[in-house]
């Protein structure tokens, strides 16, 4: 009878420094999250700003009353506002149409936070372009 016997070393090893490259990407992520997630408040706040479109905006209360909720390192970022309305105006009323301000924002932003998550991924893992 034949018996092999294999043993793999370095494992250890090779899980820390898998650790290490995962958590360099998710930083990276994280910081691209946030980053789009503030060109969204400040597109989604231009948007409110524009005296041309009614009934967005009249006092500007609503713009001034974004802000981005995520925790350090997460790779998710919330666009909140505590004010009632802008679920209203967002989305619209039995009594009154919508008047979409922060999903435009998210729209514009989309394929470009994409793109950019697609080269950032190919830049650490060290991937050629397609």
């Amino acid at each position: 009878m034949t018996r092999i016997c294999t043993r793999l070393t370095g494992q250890d090893t090779a899980r820390r420094g898998l650790a290490r490259h995962t958590d360099r990407i998710r930083k990276a992520l994280a910081a691209e999250v946030g980053d789009v997630a503030d060109a969204i408040r400040r597109d989604a706040r231009a948007h409110l700003d524009n005296a041309g479109i009614r009934p967005v905006s009249r006092t500007g209360r609503l713009a001034r009353s974004l802000r981005i909720q995520s925790s350090p390192g997460s790779l998710m970022a919330r666009i909140t506002t505590p004010l009632d309305y802008g679920t209203f105006l967002e989305f619209g009323t039995r009594r009154m149409p919508a008047y979409p301000w922060l999903a435009p924002a998210v729209a514009r932003h989309a394929t470009a936070f994409r793109a950019r998550v697609i080269r950032l991924l190919r830049q650490l893992h060290g991937s050629p372009r397609p």
